[in-house]
């Protein structure tokens, strides 16, 4: 006996038609962002955990004065840092599996935008946090300062953009100069690659030593720099930008450049 059921009787197709697959770039993105998705949720809990155990070491023993969570802005410059250069030494597998270098490396930046703007993010609402919790204390939220008080206003006080701002772009260059550190070990190996260690570490030094998330105390500021540091921290950071496009673009598919 046979069925006249239709949907006994009738293959079961699904239309493609105006569907487009998503381009390379956005598929590496992607993937990286999920990475960095992960592991930047787990540094957050890990850093809101160790901040609050420091912040009631320090009520316990003087008087708050200062945001605590300022001084893990080091910790969120060199730890999506150290991502980076992991994400630059697997460009092999990503060209293994139909990938184009231009691909790969469109998707590594594009990633590094959005993680630098989501880092600067949580830190900025973070601070913001911090400062209401501070204010139902009754505890100052400044920063360290040179005068005789040593206590200012912190930028993190100016409300959430400013924050946003510097954080977000001390997060770029470290992930760009993560992505020049693997780049140079992946193409030119060991010792050339350590070479470049001076170059590829610019900007990210440069946000650390500089900016210091806009701190009184900053290098940037103590040398009369002012907002200059940010648009030098900038342009370091756009100059390595092209320095990794140049240096993957060209760069051999599992093994070192001769």
């Amino acid at each position: 006996m046979t069925s006249t059921d239709p949907t006994l009787t009738t293959p079961t197709t699904v239309s493609t038609v105006g569907r487009r697959a998503r381009p390379q770039w956005v598929r590496a993105a992607a993937s990286m962002l999920s990475v960095h998705g992960v592991v930047g949720a787990w540094f957050w809990v890990g850093a809101v955990v160790l901040v609050t155990l420091a912040t009631l070491v320090v009520d316990r023993f003087t008087t708050v004065r200062v945001s605590i969570l300022q001084y893990a802005s080091y910790a969120m410059l060199w730890f999506p840092f150290s991502i980076a250069v992991v994400v630059a030494a697997v460009l092999t597998v990503y060209v293994a599996n139909g990938m184009t270098r231009r691909s790969f490396i469109r998707g590594a930046l594009a990633s590094s935008v959005v993680v630098a703007l989501g880092y600067g993010l949580v830190m900025a609402l973070l601070l913001l946090v911090e400062g209401w919790i501070y204010g139902a204390l009754g505890w100052a939220h400044g920063a360290m300062g040179t005068d005789d008080d040593g206590i200012v206003e912190g930028i993190w006080e100016s409300g959430l953009l400013a924050p946003w701002g510097v954080a977000t772009l001390m997060v770029l260059a470290g992930l760009v100069s993560g992505l020049a550190v693997g780049a140079g070990y992946y193409r030119f190996g060991g010792l050339r690659g350590t070479v470049l260690l001076p170059f590829a570490l610019l900007p990210v030094l440069g946000a650390q030593v500089l900016i210091d998330l806009g701190r009184p105390d900053s290098v940037g500021h103590l040398a009369g720099l002012g907002d200059w540091v940010y648009p030098i921290v900038g342009a370091a950071t756009l100059v390595l930008a092209a320095f990794v496009v140049a240096v993957l673009r060209r760069a051999p598919i599992g093994g070192v450049e001769a």
